[in-house]
């Protein structure tokens, strides 16, 4: 019952969220004149995201579609992530983490609509098809459905597609020499995922000097990346899913004290960095040596007690996901742009594999602790999503006010009309970035404003006149 409770309760908040969540940045340009005209051209010579493409141009258009789309993918993945790692865990610890995503990847997935067309649904895709050649019961229809959703999701996000042939791949080698009984199901995996990412890159901005380009990729700057931002993205950021999986480690290895003293040091040293706002462009090179180092320790004890503490079919998921999860970023050694949103997938699959230690720890833990941290973890939840309903509402009233304000300016013939930031700006991908140009007659366009008004953002003022009194 309360696992019904825990995931009506993120049901609803992500309804919400659905509403109040703002259009920007790219979604102008699919919701209006030009995203229509690169559907009409099949999208040729812009990307091969065909479905996630024309997800977002559907979810421009039609609010209804929006709410039920949105509401839909990022509920199943909760759901699907508990499928995965089962009942041992409770939902309210899934959802928990869903919410502490850190908010370079929730604004641009959770929080922009054209990120989560394409990163959000492949990722559910993705989720959904590991769950059903990994840990549902084969059927005569299984693997007809994973040809099916391995083929339509490939045209989400290109290193999503690359990695998929990878992990396609390796899983029907390791399943011909190693365990059959699933091998038709990685037969039809990799079928699919050959087929679809044939077809996606066929188009033609792949072949051509763009950013999207093969001339994108630079072997040479994998070392850069790997020192700088890939790193930055992927494992300093993420300061709160590296807090769990140290002390699920720390409890399920019997606190160790050589690896508990590592994993303290570790933890203080990244919270600290983080808590001070010290970032990759101003460390010097011996300092990103040393966390470099840090990090591929953290990897290897992440290992190692994956092949102490777990068992069979557990040892399996685990591996498979936290290779997964690495393996998902790789690309990004290599190719840019490279962004906070490419991380969602890493995230939720170093999700599975935390969820999966937390199930082997949890069922030694008396049952009058776990019932008094389950509440705390409801709790937690209510507070997280009332917090960021409150934010994201916020904006969106005070993005209704300056649309008013323009509209009212437009039909006063005014040439010129200034408007504020919105007061949470960091919530989403570009809110306050409008310049002159195609990007702000775009933005007219889906408003329905006159491209003879000039459109200008100023920072906000202090709400009441306050004076310094005191000094």
């Amino acid at each position: 019952m309360s696992k019904i409770k825990a995931i009506w309760i993120y049901g609803v908040f992500i309804l919400i969220l659905s509403m109040i969540v703002i259009v920007s940045w790219d979604d102008f340009f699919w919701g209006g004149n030009s995203g229509g005209q690169l559907l009409v051209n099949y999208f040729e010579g812009y990307n091969g995201r065909y479905i996630g493409n024309l997800i977002i141009i559907i979810m421009t258009r039609s609010v209804l579609l929006r709410i039920l789309i949105y509401t839909f993918t990022n509920v199943g993945l909760a759901i699907v992530m508990s499928k995965i790692i089962g009942h041992r865990v409770k939902m309210e610890y899934i959802i928990l983490i869903l919410l502490t995503i850190p908010i370079g990847i929730f604004r641009q997935t959770f929080g922009w609509f054209s990120g989560f067309a394409n990163y959000n649904i492949s990722a559910l895709f993705v989720l959904v098809i590991l769950y059903l050649v990994y840990v549902h019961t084969q059927t005569w229809y299984t693997p007809i459905i994973i040809l099916f959703l391995s083929f339509l999701g490939q045209f989400f996000v290109e290193n999503v597609s690359m990695v998929n042939i990878v992990i396609s791949f390796s899983a029907f080698i390791i399943s011909l020499f190693i365990n059959r009984d699933r091998l038709f199901s990685t037969i039809t995996w990799l079928t699919g995922s050959v087929f679809g990412f044939y077809l996606m890159f066929q188009n033609s901005a792949y072949h051509s000097e763009t950013s999207r380009g093969v001339s994108n990729i630079f072997i040479a700057e994998l070392p850069k990346h790997l020192l700088q931002d890939w790193s930055e993205l992927v494992i300093k950021d993420n300061i709160f899913l590296i807090f769990l999986f140290s002390i699920v480690i720390y409890y399920i290895l019997n606190k160790p004290l050589l690896i508990g003293s590592y994993l303290l040091i570790f933890n203080i040293y990244f919270i600290s960095r983080n808590y001070l706002n010290i970032t990759f462009n101003t460390e010097p090179l011996y300092m990103l040596l040393v966390e470099l180092v840090m990090i591929f320790l953290f990897f290897f004890i992440l290992i190692y007690v994956g092949f102490v503490s777990l068992e069979k079919e557990d040892k399996k998921l685990y591996f498979i996901f936290l290779f997964s999860a690495v393996l998902m970023v790789a690309p990004f050694l290599m190719v840019t742009p490279f962004g906070p949103r490419n991380i969602l997938l890493t995230y939720l699959m170093l999700s599975v594999s935390l969820g999966i230690l937390w199930a082997n720890l949890s069922k030694n833990i008396e049952s009058s602790h776990v019932n008094k941290l389950n509440k705390l973890v409801k709790g937690m939840i209510i507070c997280c999503s009332l917090f960021y309903v409150s934010l994201y509402a916020i904006n969106a009233f005070e993005n209704n006010r300056r649309i008013k304000l323009i509209k009212q300016a437009d039909e006063s013939n005014q040439s010129v009309v200034e408007i504020r930031r919105l007061p949470f700006s960091f919530l989403g991908q570009q809110l306050d970035n409008i310049p002159m140009g195609n990007r702000q007659d775009e933005y007219k366009e889906y408003y329905d404003i006159s491209k003879n008004i000039e459109i200008k953002i100023v920072n906000r003022t202090m709400p009441l006149p306050w004076k310094q009194t005191n000094n």
